[in-house]
């Protein structure tokens, strides 16, 4: 009975464990996204956040980088 105890136990630990790194995971997933975009649309183009929150695209900066704007 100690050892199926200790069974139930680590599987209710294991399931937690998932249940947070998958919250985590939920709640930074748009950022991750975007930031895959980001990278992916290394050419300044495609969809990014602005710090307000809104949508904006990636445009060739001056000095030849990439913005938000």
């Amino acid at each position: 009975m100690k050892e199926a105890t200790g069974e139930v136990s680590m599987t209710v630990v294991t399931l937690i464990a998932i249940a947070v790194i998958g919250a985590i995971l939920a709640i930074m997933w748009p950022n991750i996204q975007n930031r895959i975009t980001g990278l992916w649309n290394s050419n300044c183009g495609g969809a990014c956040t602005k710090t307000d929150g809104t949508v904006g695209h990636y445009k060739s900066t001056d000095d030849g980088g990439c913005a938000c704007q």
